[in-house]
């Protein structure tokens, strides 16, 4: 008596269900000394959700769980024994006889023995009142069972008593609801906002299942729902497509001013095309209403009543017909203000877009110079700012104490793809630019989220490294990029093999300005393409020895104007004779201050500056000149040639047989005292025009002579069908013919390629021989030139004079030779 009294003073005092419910579990499981007590409530698939629970400790607690009971599912008459009061109770669950199902259930929740009385409102089973023993077996008593049954009849009428509640607050609202609609229009300029307000305003104060709006014109073929509020237990149309232009019903509606109701949708003709619809929407009856604005049809309104049929009153068709008129007039504002914001928009649109171009390159969509050096000068402030008493990246790293370090250090990675110009250009540039696209993809995957990656044009890319501690982040993030870009890249069919070099520039105090990262970065670059090495690190000798280069390419192109530039003569010598048969003239660069340069430090310079076409012009009209003078003042030399080197951008100029003609007229020359000398490479660049510009420099009697001869690409392919005089074999294969006697590797390639000359009628030439074993192993094969130290260094103008001096007169078969010669031209 004491707690139906407690729980009847609750019920009284408290409106608040949950509150109500939750002390009524918490009472039951102390009075009966259970382990824990819950309140189950069913949900309309059958499954229940515990709402409330009091449970002792170690027992599971239940509070907020759903649980699908499946024999409520499988067996009907169990949820209608508890529409009609009946409790249910099991003393032992090990011994009792019950459905596996239920079993489980009860296992799952450590149920040893339990007590189920069910909470009807009226003839709704709302939910089931549980006692749950634990521990062990337990006995109920009818007093206990009794006692459950009254306790769950009060809450039943707690639960009633809290529904009459809320349907009166409903009635009270109902105005203001209307009013809240009103205010939602006229407040919020967003018409989707407007309109899913007034959705949802106007299924609570109709108590509808649906509340819809529908923007639709009559020609429209079809629409969908543009707002839409649904109650709990009622699914969402979302996609559902509406016909309009064919829907006779809809045509009704959007053709009247005022509301169409329908009370039963089974029974309305113009609904008759489209009850498949109807059915799968679950709608029973139907009251719409056109939104017109000045009489021009802007939508509909709709409320839909599901599972039944419903008679709308006259006074919720007029409510539909009010909201529908302010409907019409939020409608037309936003409009005008989409139409406005559209402009806006657009415009705005137009602005980024600008900025967007002007920060990053089109063809990749990376960022471009300019931004990148706006984020890589914004790294740098950063490290002046919050860094300038901590040691440098650099410096932290070799010494050791990279805690030293703050997080606002940075790297810059310069790459630049490795022959691409080969590959643009046997691809095309449409390939390129696709292959360009491939290497910014996969930069992008290698980045952390700090990382930008960008792109400076052409073939170089960037990457800033922010927030590093440790110089060997940057080091792991080069190998990583240049493993990823190695990955073959299918093009069209064409696989296509990537290679990148990697310069690193680490951050440090000493820089002020971002160019001066990227410079050092960028010589970094060439460190590591110049070493063949996936990456190189900047340090100061580089810069240094960048500056030395920049001095002398700048020295270099005032060469020529000052007269600094030396032609030296290398004696070629008949190995069968010992005679010498004529010089190659090799460039070499008399410096005011460094003395005399060697070719390889000023030829690849020249070659990068386009300066070498000029110094090969220079140097046939040189040589020619030269070799005139010889021949004007030593007898000796009537039977001498000269031999000169082409490079590729001379080879290419369309005015170079022009040139060639010039230089022998100019110094009386004929064809035959001229040899010039061309790589493999510069052959194969253009086979065609190559083959066209041989022939004519053959019917001038000029030889042709190709040159490193075993190095280039497929030597063996090109040599039929390029008309070639004389192969001169690489000094790289000649200076491992140390010894006399046969032998394998270079010993076997020389012999080859001197076989392979004899066949084709051509001269051989041996390059670089020092020692008398190399010209005794070349003369026993049959090579028929030889020059090296080991017969004369180059030599100046003055020492060639001296060596032709010495030499013998040439024999009357000689001149009548060279005579042939002149007359009948080149033999095959």
């Amino acid at each position: 008596e004491r707690l139906i009294r407690t729980i009847t003073q609750h019920i009284h005092q408290s409106l608040e269900v949950e509150q109500i419910l939750q002390t009524t579990v918490t009472e039951v499981r102390q009075f009966l000394q259970t382990d824990r007590v819950l309140i189950y409530r069913f949900n309309p698939d059958l499954s229940g959700t515990m709402v409330v629970e009091a449970v002792l400790p170690p027992w599971v607690e239940t509070l907020g769980l759903t649980v699908e009971d499946t024999c409520f599912l499988t067996k009907p008459g169990l949820a209608h024994r508890y529409r009609r009061g009946h409790t249910h109770h099991i003393d032992n669950v090990a011994e009792a006889n019950i459905d596996p199902c239920y079993r489980a259930l009860l296992t799952r929740f450590q149920v040893q023995a339990n007590l189920v009385v069910p909470i009807n409102c009226g003839s709704h089973l709302w939910g089931l009142l549980c006692a749950h023993h634990c521990r062990g077996p337990r006995h109920w008593q009818p007093k206990e069972r009794a006692l459950l049954s009254q306790l769950a009849d009060q809450m039943a009428i707690a639960l009633q008593q809290s529904h009459l509640l809320a349907q009166t607050a409903t009635l009270a609202q109902q105005e203001k609801l209307f009013n809240d609609i009103i205010s939602a229009i006229s407040d919020s300029l967003e018409l989707t906002d407007v309109m899913q307000r007034a959705s949802h305003q106007m299924l609570k104060t109709l108590q509808a299942s649906r509340s819809l709006v529908v923007l639709c014109q009559p020609n429209d073929a079809t629409s969908e729902y543009t707002a839409l509020a649904a109650a709990a237990d009622i699914t969402f149309p979302r996609g559902q497509v509406i016909p309009i232009r064919d829907n006779p019903h809809v045509q009704w509606v959007l053709s009247q001013d005022q509301p169409v109701a329908i009370a039963d949708v089974t029974q309305e003709p113009t609904l008759a095309g489209v009850q498949p619809q109807l059915r799968k929407l679950c709608i029973g009856a139907m009251l719409d209403v056109a939104i017109r604005y000045r009489g021009i049809v802007k939508g509909m309104l709709c409320a839909h009543q599901c599972h039944a049929s419903r008679n709308w009153t006259a006074a919720e068709a007029q409510l539909m017909k009010r909201v529908a008129d302010h409907l019409a007039i939020a409608i037309h504002q936003a409009e005008l203000y989409t139409q406005a914001r559209s402009e806006l928009a657009e415009r705005k649109r137009l602005e980024a877009q600008l900025r967007y171009d002007a920060s990053h390159d089109r063809l990749t969509g990376l960022p471009n110079r300019t931004l990148f050096l706006e984020r890589l000068a914004q790294a740098l402030d950063q490290l002046h700012h919050h860094c300038t008493n901590h040691r440098s990246l650099a410096v932290s790293t070799l010494e050791g104490a990279p805690d030293h370090c703050c997080d606002c250090q940075f790297a810059l990675l310069f790459l630049d793809l490795d022959r691409f110009k080969v590959i643009n250009d046997s691809l095309g540039h449409a390939m390129g630019d696709q292959l360009l696209q491939v290497v910014a993809q996969r930069l992008q995957t290698c980045l952390r989220p700090t990382d930008v990656a960008a792109r400076l044009g052409g073939d170089e890319f960037v990457v800033l490294l922010s927030n590093l501690s440790d110089a060997a982040v940057a080091v792991s993030m080069a190998q990583r990029i240049h493993a990823i870009l190695e990955s073959p890249v299918l093009l069209e069919g064409h696989e296509v093999f990537i290679h990148a070099s990697i310069g690193i520039a680490l951050s440090a105090t000493t820089y002020t300005d971002p160019n001066q990262v990227l410079r050092d970065a960028d010589i970094a670059m060439y460190k590591a393409k110049g070493s063949n090495r996936e990456y190189a690190i900047f340090d100061a000798p580089m810069h240094t020895l960048v500056m030395q280069q920049m001095e002398l390419e700048n020295d270099l192109c005032r060469a020529l104007e000052r007269c600094e530039l030396r032609l030296y003569y290398q004696p070629i010598i008949n190995l069968a004779t010992g005679a010498a048969q004529g010089f190659e003239a090799l460039v070499r660069w008399q410096h005011p201050r460094r003395g005399l340069v060697p070719p390889l430090d000023f030829i690849p310079i020249a070659e990068n500056t386009g300066l070498i076409a000029t110094l090969d012009l220079w140097t046939l009209n040189e040589a020619c000149r030269q070799l005139n003078d010889w021949h004007q003042k030593l007898p000796h030399s009537h039977n001498l040639t000269v031999s000169v080197n082409l490079s590729g951008k001379q080879f290419v100029r369309r005015d170079l047989i022009q040139q060639i003609d010039a230089a022998l007229s100019r110094n009386g020359l004929r064809g035959h005292h001229l040899k010039v000398e061309i790589t493999e490479s510069v052959l194969i660049q253009n086979a065609q025009m190559a083959i066209d510009l041989l022939k004519q420099l053959r019917q001038r009697h000029i030889q042709i002579c190709m040159d490193d001869f075993g190095t280039g690409y497929s030597s063996l392919s090109y040599l039929h069908r390029f008309p070639i005089d004389v192969l001169k074999i690489d000094k790289s294969f000649i200076t491992n013919l140390h010894r006399v006697g046969p032998s394998t590797g270079d010993y076997e390639i020389v012999k080859a390629i001197i076989s392979l000359a004899t066949n084709l009628n051509l001269t051989v030439v041996a390059e670089g021989i020092e020692t008398v074993e190399q010209a005794v192993y070349l003369q026993t094969h049959q090579c028929q030139g030889g020059q090296g130290y080991y017969f004369s260094r180059p030599l100046s103008v003055e020492e060639a004079t001296a060596f032709i001096a010495q030499l013998p007169l040439p024999s009357p078969a000689a001149k009548t030779e060279t005579a042939c010669r002149e007359s009948t031209g080149p033999t095959a």
